[in-house]
């Protein structure tokens, strides 16, 4: 790859780019995102536009590129801490490493910077890092102690991005939470107003809690997808 040009390193990290944005879609939200789709339609043209001579092609995948890094460390950071919820872990470490190189790549291309081993070495580290991340992430998902549930827990189950349950009861004091994640992606069950009432949900695992609650109405929510929501009544 010695001598390749950063117009090209910028292409396949496009191409890349767009199967992970693909992947992020139909594997582990199942779900259509737009900013997503956007993001993920400029670099399909930047991709095409680079096959052509000119500069269109380099200036509008390095733009995608800076949006695509931004999107993912912004709205997905989270998941590049959770090695245990290996879908969104792998994939998310998989985009942010790829919006690394392709910045980079953008950056030199834009600017006219000849074909070098630079090139080869971003882009063999990207990959690298990559493989390292899903190494990190498999070991911790297929190590994760899943919790069983016990008498007298209120079960929670994450499917399709939604609680099972939008309205949940306990009695105050100490109330105990069986959180069933069945997603391929993190959630996170938020007890809102309630300290130590937060507890990760990592993709494909089951986990338990325990809060101290006191009586009245609280909401609670997955941090990370919106729509996820439900009230708890403490009588």
């Amino acid at each position: 790859m010695s001598g390749t040009s950063w117009r090209t390193l910028l292409r396949w990290a496009a191409i890349a780019g767009i199967v992970e944005y693909v992947i992020v879609m139909t594997l582990v939200e199942r779900s259509v995102i737009p900013p997503v789709l956007v993001i993920g339609v400029l670099l399909f043209i930047g991709a095409i536009l680079l096959g052509r001579s000119g500069p269109a092609g380099v200036r509008l995948t390095t733009v995608a590129f800076v949006l695509f890094l931004l999107s993912n460390l912004v709205f997905a950071g989270k998941n590049l801490t959770v090695p245990a919820s290996f879908g969104s872990f792998a994939v998310t470490w998989a985009a942010v490493l790829t919006g690394v190189a392709g910045t980079i790549a953008g950056v030199n291309a834009w600017r006219g910077r000849e074909p070098s081993p630079a090139v080869a070495g971003v882009g063999a580290a990207a990959v690298a890092l990559t493989v390292v991340a899903v190494v990190i992430g498999l070991a911790a998902s297929l190590g994760y102690h899943n919790a069983k549930a016990v008498n007298g827990d209120v079960a929670v189950r994450a499917k399709d991005s939604k609680f099972d349950k939008a309205v949940l009861a306990v009695p105050r004091g100490q109330a105990s939470f069986f959180l069933d994640n069945a997603d391929n992606t993190l959630h996170n069950f938020h007890i809102v107003g309630v300290k130590g009432g937060t507890k990760e949900m990592p993709a494909n695992h089951r986990t338990r809690f325990t809060a101290s609650v006191a009586a009245g109405t609280y909401k609670y929510r997955c941090d990370y997808h919106t729509d996820m929501k439900g009230t708890l009544t403490v009588s």
